[in-house]
């Protein structure tokens, strides 16, 4: 007979509502009934010290993209039109394994207690890109990565999202970054200026 042994839950860091930077590691259809189907979205955050901590979606998403759906508006953020999306070849699959920013909200149950999930998907910046790039540097993932890119003003449909091959990147030494507060994600920040402020 085989021993049982006692579940002991890992510690990891506490989330805060924030943004954060993660990789789309499952999109999974979930059949509740004939005419009830959505989306389920699971996350792995990408930045220190919570990498690889898997969060979820809030809710889920309705698997049609129409014009004001969840859906739309996420398949945008990852660098896909509606009408990509609609094609009946399109699969979910493609947006698995996307860097993304994600918007982390903490919400009350009807039944009580509390639970977190993401309500938000964030393109990334070029910014974002450098600060991941040194990220799977440090946790030694290597090869290429899709990373869901921010559409530019002269991009009416956002494009498809981008592959990066993660290399170093040199410290800016003219514009030194302030470390962000224990407990949120590391956010590039502009020097402030001294002096007096012309108004």
């Amino acid at each position: 007979m085989a021993k049982l042994t006692k579940f002991v839950p890992k510690e990891r860091p506490e989330l805060q509502d924030n943004i954060y930077t993660a990789k789309i590691v499952k999109v999974e259809q979930k059949v509740w009934s004939e005419d009830n189907i959505s989306l389920s979205w699971v996350f792995e955050l990408a930045q220190p010290p919570y990498l690889n901590q898997k969060i979820w979606v809030y809710g889920s998403t309705g698997t049609t993209p129409t014009p004001k759906a969840r859906l739309t508006a996420w398949g945008a953020a990852l660098g896909y039109s509606r009408e990509q999306m609609a094609d009946e070849n399109f699969d979910t699959e493609n947006f698995v394994g996307s860097y993304v920013k994600v918007f982390l909200k903490t919400w009350t149950k009807e039944t009580g207690g509390e639970k977190q999930g993401v309500t938000d998907l964030i393109p990334l910046t070029e910014a974002d890109q450098q600060l991941l790039q040194l990220w799977l540097q440090q946790a030694q993932v290597t090869g290429t990565q899709k990373v869901a890119v921010q559409a530019t003003s002269s991009n009416v449909i956002p494009l498809r999202s981008s592959v990066v091959n993660p290399q170093p990147v040199a410290p800016v030494v003219s514009q030194p970054t302030v470390p962000s507060p224990v407990g949120s994600p590391a956010l590039a920040t502009t020097p402030r200026r001294s002096g007096p402020i012309p108004f």
